[in-house]
């Protein structure tokens, strides 16, 4: 009886690990996602901001409180971990956070959020979560909004030096506000183009000269630019630019020289 018994299991050990390695060899078919995959992407100057995350749905559910527990760690979406991205170092909450890519996690609570920005960018949700690795941390308030059957981030008051992140989902809205120098990271971005090729040329330099001065930033380097550009082809457009950048920085009398010029050419 009792070798009858061992031979009956080891048939059916025997059976399931055949199973097993026969799925393993499977090539397993694509379904739609419960939580679908999304990424909304904003451009500051010349700095991109993109979030990556999955969509959980409300479902029936109650979402805040019980579903997502007060006081714990939330991977603030679905399945792998929602992944905050700025090309350029930007300002959050009055600190800096250099470019690169950061898992976004919130702690809910019923009045305030905690915002958190941590290191780990590979992980499943936040059972993986480590204090340590944190980059940033800080409180928001919470509102109330419109129904919201899939969890969204969206990017609002958007302006040359800044953009509003909100997370929305059921009821629920938490809000926080990203701030950057974009005309010192525009001169940055160009400085390093005409490292290169542009340098020889004259329209780049003279298409640098003339943001500038058309936004009215840094004259000086403008000056550099233009005069480069008029070595390069010297020309009715570059030497129309050199004047106005002149009259802007107040030497009306080299501006009006160029002006003359102009008439011969």
């Amino acid at each position: 009886m009792i070798q009858k018994l061992l031979k009956s299991t080891l048939i059916i050990a025997s059976l399931l690990v055949t199973n097993l390695v026969a799925a393993q060899m499977e090539n397993p078919i694509q379904l739609p996602a419960s939580s679908p995959k999304a990424v909304i992407h904003q451009q500051i100057g010349v700095t991109d901001i993109s979030i990556s995350y999955n969509r959980p749905q409300v479902k029936g559910r109650e979402i805040f409180g019980k579903l997502i527990p007060f006081g714990k760690v939330w991977r603030t979406g679905a399945d792998e971990n929602t992944i905050l991205t700025f090309t350029t170092d930007v300002q959050i909450n009055g600190t800096t956070v250099k470019a690169g890519a950061y898992g976004l996690h919130t702690i809910p609570n019923k009045d305030r959020w905690t915002v958190i920005l941590n290191k780990e960018t590979k992980a499943w949700g936040s059972y993986f979560y480590n204090k340590e690795k944190d980059v940033l941390r800080f409180e928001v308030p919470t509102t109330t909004t419109a129904m919201k059957e899939a969890m969204n981030f969206e990017f609002s008051k958007v302006s040359k030096n800044s953009t509003t992140i909100s997370l929305n989902w059921e009821k629920t809205s938490i809000s926080f506000e990203i701030t950057l120098n974009s005309e010192e990271l525009v001169q940055q971005h160009i400085k390093s183009q005409l490292n290169s090729l542009p340098w020889f040329g004259w329209t780049g330099l003279y298409n640098a000269a003339t943001y500038n001065l058309e936004n009215d930033v840094y004259l000086d380097d403008a000056l550099v630019w233009i005069n480069r550009s008029i070595r390069n082809n010297r020309n009715y457009s570059n030497l129309t630019i050199k004047a106005k950048i002149l009259e802007k920085q107040g030497k009306e009398s080299a501006a009006k020289s160029i002006h003359l010029s102009l008439i011969h050419i």
